[in-house]
């Protein structure tokens, strides 16, 4: 029996259409020697600011986090998704997802959290039509951890750099939550009202983030009220305009932005680790922490490069061997996903 998984409702409907598979129960549906479960978002996720906030073991000498350690949320959904992983007569799991870091990371942290076995495959969710379904059914990818590294080190980023811009602009924990990496030179490229197509375009002629990290960024400003719509333009409120002017010089540089994005494109494609990129950016968010003012080694702005590509580059098979960085993939995964340690 293969298992598919998937966080989407309309994505379980039509996996099970493809699949003829009939409705089991409000989560899953079963037939032709598949499963298709709707596992749900958010079960298990990185701790949040609360869960692992800034340590200050000497004055002056604030400490971010070492890593961010994966909690459970939701502990009914997880021990159904648990049970199924471990069912005796699960020869394969086939997750489901959409071709992004944040839905990859999301799967890996359940798989790893259930201590599952089977073989793992991979289904990218590019559209619902059943006959793509079918053929990618048919098909499915050998699963790579890149994509998974690459959304990991992203989401770390994010907290360190949420928890910095909390403490250092008197933020609460929800907020130090909202915030990434992205937020800030999104604020600092609004320099006047324009559309969101607009910010996106400039966003992306700058380099920074993917198509799917841009859009999440603008509409989480816009959620946590630092961005507003009027008459179909994005506006700066009073708020963000105040973030803005606290830390548009440090965390919203955006050449510094630019060259944690492309180094986080780099660890997608398995050139570079995890470490490249959380040692350096945590070492920079102390020391603003520190100083409650910008670095001495904060670089000038540099000129925007341009990019080769809009979009998520496609990882390569496999990733390279890294000592003291997260255990590398295989074809069937055996090894937990962990942060690297803290030199």
């Amino acid at each position: 029996m293969k298992l598919v998984v998937t966080d989407r409702a309309d994505a379980a409907e039509a996996l099970a259409r493809a699949l003829g598979a009939k409705r089991h129960d409000d989560r899953t549906h079963a037939g032709q020697g598949h499963v298709v479960l709707r596992a749900g978002a958010g079960i298990v996720g990185l701790a949040r600011a609360e869960e692992a906030p800034l340590a200050d073991p000497r004055p002056g000498h604030p400490r971010l986090p070492a890593h961010l350690p994966p909690t459970i949320r939701d502990q009914a959904a997880f021990e159904v998704l648990r049970r199924a992983l471990h069912h005796p007569k699960v020869e394969q799991v086939l997750v489901a997802v959409q071709p992004t870091r944040a839905d990859e990371l999301a799967f890996w942290l359940l798989y790893e959290a259930a201590e599952c076995r089977a073989p793992l495959a991979r289904i990218e969710l590019t559209g619902l039509d059943e006959e793509c379904l079918r053929q990618a059914l048919a098909a499915p990818q050998a699963h790579t951890l890149l994509r998974t590294r690459a959304g990991y080190a992203e989401a770390v980023l994010d907290g360190l750099v949420g928890r910095t811009a909390a403490a250092l602009a008197g933020l609460d924990h929800a907020t130090a939550d909202a915030l990434g990496h992205l937020h800030l030179p999104s604020l600092v490229l609004l320099r006047e009202p324009m559309t969101d197509a607009g910010l996106l375009r400039a966003m992306d002629a700058e380099g920074l983030g993917t198509a799917t990290s841009r859009a999440d960024a603008v509409a989480s400003l816009t959620a946590l009220g630092l961005l507003q719509r009027q008459a179909g333009q994005l506006h700066v409120t009073d708020g963000g305009r105040t973030l803005v002017e606290r830390l548009g010089d440090t965390l919203g540089a955006v050449g510094r932005v630019r060259e944690w994005d492309e180094t986080l494109l780099r660890i997608e494609r398995g050139e570079l680790r995890e470490r490249d990129l959380l040692e350096p950016a945590r070492a920079f968010l102390e020391e603003l922490l520190a100083n409650g003012a910008p670095p001495r080694t904060l670089p000038a702005e540099v000129p925007a490069r341009p990019r080769a590509a809009a979009t998520e580059p496609v990882p390569a098979a496999t990733a390279p061997a890294t000592p003291s960085a997260p255990a590398p993939p295989s074809p069937a995964p055996t090894k937990r996903l962990q942060p690297e340690p803290r030199t």
